[in-house]
């Protein structure tokens, strides 16, 4: 069973991150030649003031669930991920604990009984939830809010729950220029991308972290990582 929680912030419109997820996600279930007992749940998250206007089904503050988790249909799948429109900040504690709650659903079911769970987190940004912004120095980045493994840590309780989870941080290298020019009142961690790297390379406890340094490498990424799991 893999469980996409796919981050669709502001941030993700730049450079075509958005259009070239798609595209990956789109090519991946166009390559699979026979779904059999494959399981998927897309959730994402952005926050509240956008995620409202996207989706119309189950919403938990900044996080939304695109598709349930359900036996793969290659239609219903490919309709979901050309839903997706990059817009807010980065909810991403939201989009955990909504993955937290539906992955834990879905596992007491008899019909999903016996999966390995996958989680596959995408983001090319950090924590931050604008409604906890300065009104004189602007953004705060990180927030640590919005930290899923802050106490108490959302990672750690889906690990306890034998979902491994894998990360890919998109263009990190772009983080500290992108915060750099989005505001005067903007404040600068200098070590964003560290902090990045550090949350989804040791934090979150992935078995695996990807850092793809454009987003033309998605497409052969992602064939890599959901082909290796569904064989």
């Amino acid at each position: 069973a893999v469980n996409l929680l796919l981050d669709t912030s502001g941030s993700m419109g730049l450079n075509s991150r958005i259009d070239r997820l798609q595209a990956a996600l789109r090519e991946f279930a166009i390559s699979i030649s026979s779904s059999g007992n494959l399981i998927v749940g897309i959730q994402q998250f952005k926050d509240p003031r956008n995620i409202q206007y996207v989706y119309s089904g189950t919403i938990l503050n900044g996080a939304g669930v695109v598709l349930p988790i359900e036996p793969f249909n290659k239609e219903r799948f490919i309709t979901q991920v050309n839903s997706l429109r990059a817009s807010g900040s980065t909810h991403m504690r939201d989009g955990f604990q909504l993955a937290l709650n539906e992955i834990s659903s879905a596992q007491t079911s008899s019909q999903y009984s016996g999966y390995e769970w996958y989680l596959i987190l995408l983001t090319d940004g950090v924590p931050n939830d604008i409604s906890n912004d300065d009104p004189f120095l602007g953004t705060i980045v990180p927030d640590e809010s919005q930290n899923p493994t802050a106490t108490p840590s959302l990672t750690d309780q889906l690990i306890a729950k034998n979902v491994k989870i894998i990360t890919i941080g998109l263009e990190l290298d772009d983080m500290e220029r992108e915060y750099r020019i989005g505001g005067s009142g903007t404040i600068l961690v200098p070590s964003l991308e560290d902090y990045a790297k550090d949350l989804l390379g040791n934090k979150m406890r992935p078995i695996r972290f990807h850092q793809p340094n454009s987003v033309s490498e998605l497409r052969p990424l992602f064939q890599s990582i959901l082909s290796d799991l569904i064989c």
